[in-house]
């Protein structure tokens, strides 16, 4: 089943917690892996990042990034992972070796991921696990969104305050769906009225056991703070989706192929992105947004080498941030031997591309503004 299609279902069976609960997102990775992750903002430049197992990837070795979808219907993509037990300054615990971080490079702007890593201090995590209510644990399983209460057992003995936990569901109705696999869910905790990521679950206590363990989220939140101080000392570029002007994709509505490339590095050397529409719609919908404010927008190419995929056309419309949308083209054509299509705007701008396969799918090998 194709990522979309599961958001289908999910979207249908979840009803308003679909809506109420963006921050626990879908994750997919090579070889068909799929499990659960945190979607949160960093508080030091708002960008976006998920946390996830880091078993998810560990097939491949981390080499790729990710595919997302949240409960909303929102979709997106990551780039390389980071595997916790890599960034140096991250104190060993319990847990950590199953943990990774990858920065969110489609599919949000920076700034809309307003979740954080959960309490302020362990001391808050402390008091609100002994208050004694339930946690709330939130997951995708076959192809919808689930909660149900989560009781905690016991927590490990260790230097950093039971790093671990062991939680089993309160309810022996939902003891069957810790055999199918609810890696990455998170269990929330109420505290001051409202939820707040508490741990994540890694996997199984034990074969058969009617309970899991879970990483306490005030430690996935230090291992995030000594990834951000890491790259603070050593910057490195997450890559650029494309020669030419330097653009973000903002959103994006599609069906991204399993094997695709990712939208990000796009460089027409063999590369090749693959997306058919989401269900209900006949057209793979990317945005993309300018920020330089001392530049503009002459044209925009798209590319698709012949083996990518059919030749499709393009709608192009554009705004500046926050206006109405304008169509600045109706048949914008990506293929072999693209031309360019003519934007002339100024910066900030944002540009609304409405692809059109010709053969069920839209496949891009570049995509520059210039």
């Amino acid at each position: 089943m194709s990522v979309r299609l599961i958001l289908l279902c999910i979207t249908l069976a979840a009803g308003p917690l679909a809506a109420a609960r963006a921050e626990t997102v879908f994750v997919a990775a090579a070889f068909a892996e799929k499990a659960n992750g945190w979607l949160f903002g960093s508080r030091k430049d708002r960008s976006c990042w998920i946390a996830f197992p880091w078993h998810l990837v560990d097939r491949n070795g981390g080499e790729g990034g990710l595919r997302y979808l949240d409960q909303s219907g929102r979709a997106g993509e990551t780039g390389r992972p980071a595997h916790t037990v890599q960034i140096e300054g991250v104190q060993a615990a319990p847990g950590l070796e199953d943990l990774a971080f990858a920065r969110v490079t489609s599919g949000r702007r920076a700034g809309e991921c307003p979740s954080r890593l959960g309490l302020p201090s362990s001391f808050a995590f402390n008091d609100a696990l002994r208050a004694g209510g339930p946690l709330q644990l939130t997951f995708m399983q076959e192809g919808t969104f689930r909660r149900m209460e989560m009781e905690q057992t016991l927590a490990t003995s260790d230097a950093e305050r039971g790093s671990l936990l062991l939680l089993r569901p309160r309810s022996q109705r939902d003891l069957g769906f810790l055999q199918k696999g609810i890696s990455g869910s998170v269990a929330e905790v109420s505290w001051h009225g409202r939820l707040r990521p508490a741990a994540m679950v890694l996997g199984e206590a034990d074969a058969g056991a009617e309970a899991v363990r879970a990483l306490r989220f005030d430690r996935i939140r230090a291992a995030f703070e000594a990834l951000e101080a890491a790259q603070d000392a050593e910057p490195g570029a997450e890559g650029k989706a494309a020669p030419g002007l330097a653009f973000t994709v903002v959103s994006l509505a599609a069906d991204v192929r399993d094997g695709s490339a990712q939208l990000t590095g796009l460089s027409g050397q063999g590369a090749c992105w693959r997306a058919a529409p989401p269900a209900g719609s006949r057209t793979v919908e990317l945005v993309l947004e300018v920020a330089a404010a001392d530049r503009r927008v002459g044209s925009l190419v798209l590319a698709a080498a012949p083996d990518c995929a059919a030749p499709a056309r393009a709608i192009v419309e554009g705004r500046k941030p926050g206006a109405l949308w304008e169509v600045l083209s109706s048949a914008c054509h990506a293929g072999p031997e693209p031309q360019p299509c003519r934007i002339n705007r100024a910066a900030p701008y944002e540009i609304r591309l409405k692809l059109l396969p010709q053969a069920g799918e839209a496949g891009l090998s570049r995509i520059a503004l210039q």
